[in-house]
């Protein structure tokens, strides 16, 4: 955890840097107060969205503030479900992320802004981002699309612009309730922040400041232009992103620059130059060679202040954490405290002062249970146990530790190396050695060795944390115990690693254990033997079988009789006249009958 101080970036003029600094803290405080006005309705637009990152920790956006962010979670406001396609009916105004209900009575309570020095001045007129009053921007012609994209390029078909959509990555596609939604959403509000193009958020910016404003807008203004999509294009082009050919039947988007020069894109690869994300609605910022969203063209010319999110256009200003912020906003994530010139620490990339920091994330040490604050060292282990560096000490001897020395840990104690090696040392089974504390060992049974020491008594190679067969006081790795005392094939003289099948006390590969003819598996199937070769029933009835005198089918197993040179099953031996079974019974032959003793007299 890193202590750092912020440090403010302002002129000789002390006084000056001390005033503007008064003058931005009763500036916040005044926005924070205003809320409460008896008879003001301040709401925001985007209450009570959901965070697309926190989910159901988060109770819902309530925008900070002076922050662009939830006062919940602390997330950014592109990371909830927000919308910038806000129905205004012309009653509500935007200041700062509020809106200020123009229906309340009690309006004239809040104090008027303070009047500009030059009463000529004129701010330029700019495209907003968030219409403040409706009908300013025209309504967008209706599409035919609605109901597949929530945004589509203008000018297309629908095949041209289905054609366009899956030359995109398919979480990028702005299909509704989709991930591809979700990104489309978020990007609206991040690439375009609504600060940067809403005049009135910087209408307090004091007198030698305006003409740098007037230019910054000018100079915007200037930069900005829409991508246009042709599908195809008809003829090859190489992307201005990537380098890379674009066939003549690819989706290409066309950006016009300097001198009416046009640059073509691949659909994926127009992008920002600095985020790489594409550009929402294929709106771009050109400089030089390259294109921008809004956020990233405007940072190119002005700071940001890490705090509000607000483009800088003051002449003094913090730098902390190798960011920039307005007076008086390097303050404290959790409790808002200015803590420009005081410790801080930063915490997930946010700095917190040193109160929050022991009240909100401070470890508790191990052993004397008290917090471990950014003045102290924190020494802690991978299963989450923290001490003090003053704390940290050998749990016999009491010894100090040092945390890049060498220590023990056993059976929950943290033990030097004397106390260890005096109390707990293990002595290696297989050299000899004592077992140094914190190199690895293994244990088996009681005894213990040193992980390169556990070997095979065969093969000799480390067995380390593998599987292993003991036999007879020694270790085997599963390949040299198969070899050494496995039961070995009586057919192919292989090992069986498992399983087989005994048969006249020898075991077989249940592979191996087949019938002779057609070498199916005889393991868990009948079979019969001739002249020392094992054939399954079908085969040996097929080959090798008697074969009975009136039904023709084969005689396997049980009882059959003889007579002459014919077989009989004993089911099928019976008197051809009256069917008795001729089992046991006297019996006679007339031709082709056989007879009873009754049937024959």
């Amino acid at each position: 955890m890193s202590l750092r101080q912020g440090k403010s970036h302002a002129g000789s003029n002390r006084g000056s840097f001390e005033k503007m600094l008064s003058n931005d803290e009763i500036k916040m405080n005044f926005e924070r107060s205003s809320a409460s006005k008896k008879g003001i309705l301040l709401q925001n637009l985007d209450e009570g969205k959901p965070c697309l990152k926190c989910g159901e920790t988060c109770p819902g956006f309530s925008l900070h503030v002076w922050r662009k962010v939830c006062a919940n979670c602390k997330c950014p406001r592109e990371n909830h479900d927000v919308s910038v396609e806000v129905e205004l009916d012309g009653v509500e105004v935007q200041v700062r992320g509020l809106n200020i209900n123009q229906d309340t009575n009690n309006k004239d309570d809040l104090p008027s802004p303070p009047p500009l020095k030059s009463s000529s001045f004129e701010y330029p007129t700019v495209d907003i981002a968030i219409p403040i009053v409706k009908d300013v921007l025209p309504p967008p012609p209706p599409s035919s699309l609605a109901s597949d994209y929530i945004w589509s390029p203008a000018g297309l078909t629908v095949g041209q612009v289905d054609a366009y959509m899956r030359s995109l990555p398919d979480d990028k596609v702005p299909i509704p309730d989709t991930p591809g939604e979700a990104y489309y959403r978020s990007q609206q509000v991040y690439q375009n922040p609504p600060q940067d193009t809403a005049p009135l958020h910087f209408s307090n910016i004091p007198e030698p400041q305006r003409e740098a404003f007037v230019q910054f807008w000018n100079n915007e203004d200037k930069a900005r232009g829409t991508g246009r999509v042709k599908v195809p294009l008809g003829r090859r082009e190489t992307c201005q992103s990537c380098f890379k050919t674009i066939p003549k039947g690819d989706v290409v988007v066309l950006a016009e620059f300097e001198d009416n020069d046009e640059a073509f894109y691949h659909s994926a690869c127009f992008c920002c130059s600095t985020c790489y994300e594409l550009l929402v609605d294929l709106t771009y910022f050109k400089y030089g060679n390259k294109i921008y969203c809004g956020r990233h063209h405007a940072e190119l010319s002005r700071q940001r202040c890490f705090g509000c999110d607000e483009l800088i256009f003051t002449g003094e200003y913090t730098i902390a954490m190798n960011k920039c912020w307005h007076l008086g906003h390097f303050r404290c994530n959790e409790c808002d405290v200015s803590i420009t010139g005081k410790q801080f620490i930063v915490k997930d990339e946010k700095p917190v002062c040193a109160d929050c920091f022991d009240r909100r994330f401070a470890n508790e040490c191990d052993y004397c249970h008290n917090k471990i604050g950014p003045d102290s060292k924190d020494v802690y282990t991978a299963d989450d146990r923290h001490w003090h560096e003053m704390c940290f000490k050998c749990d016999m001897c009491r010894k100090p530790l040092r945390s890049d020395g060498k220590f023990t840990f056993y059976k929950d104690q943290i033990l030097c190396g004397d106390c260890y090696t005096n109390n707990f040392q293990k002595m290696c089974e297989g050299c000899g050695h004592d077992i140094e504390p914190g190199s690895a060992r293994l244990e088996y049974d009681g005894a213990y060795w040193h992980e390169e020491c556990f070997k095979c008594v065969v093969c000799q190679e480390a067995i380390g944390t593998s599987a292993f067969v003991p036999k007879d006081g020694v270790f085997y790795c599963p390949n040299c115990y198969q070899n050494q005392h496995s039961k070995r094939c009586a057919e192919c003289g292989e090992p069986l690693s498992e399983g087989g099948v005994l048969y006249n006390d020898q075991t077989w590969h249940k592979d191996c254990f087949s019938c002779y003819s057609c070498h199916e598996s005889l393991a868990s199937r009948p079979f019969s033997v001739h002249s020392g070769l094992r054939y399954c029933i079908e085969c040996y009835g097929r080959y090798l079988a008697k074969q009975c005198e009136l039904c023709f089918k084969p005689i396997i197993g049980g009882e059959y009789f003889t007579l002459d040179d014919s077989n009989f099953h004993k089911e099928c031996f019976n008197c051809s006249r009256c069917q008795r079974s001729l089992a046991n019974e006297g019996f006679a032959r007339e031709g082709v009958e056989i007879l009873c003793s009754s049937c024959a007299d």
